[in-house]
């Protein structure tokens, strides 16, 4: 891996937590301020992900993933997203392609919300 770029995957996906950290303990949230951390948590982690395909040619892999659950709780939801993020971390330098497949599902849960 490049390493000049894993700083900034890291940071991206960092944020990310912290953004998805944000709604998980907001007790009464506002939609509308929900809604804009879930995009400013989205955009890290598309960042991320960008960033990582670019290094290392994950151009043609598109990941797919079926929304197994109708019935979306957030919380569950932005948890489950959380943890992804938290793998994609851990398997950052090790095996960069999972961590890839993690942040893109990441940004597929969080986007169907």
């Amino acid at each position: 891996m490049q390493t000049e770029y894993v700083p900034k995957i890291k940071n991206a996906i960092s944020r990310a937590v912290s953004y998805l950290d944000q709604i998980l303990e907001a007790k009464d949230v506002k939609q509308e301020t929900s809604e804009d951390v879930l995009w400013h948590a989205t955009e890290e982690i598309e960042y991320a992900a960008a960033v990582l395909s670019l290094t290392h040619g994950f151009i043609d892999f598109d990941p797919k993933f079926e929304d197994q659950d109708v019935r979306k709780e957030v919380g569950r939801e932005v948890s489950f997203a959380r943890r992804l993020l938290l793998n994609a971390l851990e398997t950052l330098e090790t095996s960069p392609k999972l961590s890839y497949e993690k942040l893109r599902h990441a940004v597929q849960i969080l986007r169907n919300m």
